[in-house]
């Protein structure tokens, strides 16, 4: 048994178990939440370094367009 810090109640092993597998959850939710934000932002700054280096090297003298990039 332990005691709710808030409520004064105590709980079963069973019942502290489930808080804590629900705090779990919780925390891994807005990890995953966190990492496709970082994703998101990782893509968008690769795409403008890239489409910025096709302006830079479509402007030097004797340059092919630039090509399909494989990735």
């Amino acid at each position: 048994m332990s005691l709710n810090p808030h409520t004064g109640a105590t709980k079963t092993g069973s019942q502290t178990k489930r808080v804590q597998q629900i705090a779990v959850s919780a925390d891994s939710s807005d990890i995953e939440c966190r990492l496709k934000s970082l994703e998101l932002r990782v893509d968008k700054q690769f795409n403008a370094l890239t489409q910025r280096l096709d302006q830079v090297l479509s402007a030097l003298p004797n340059n092919r367009p630039p090509q399909q990039r494989p990735y």
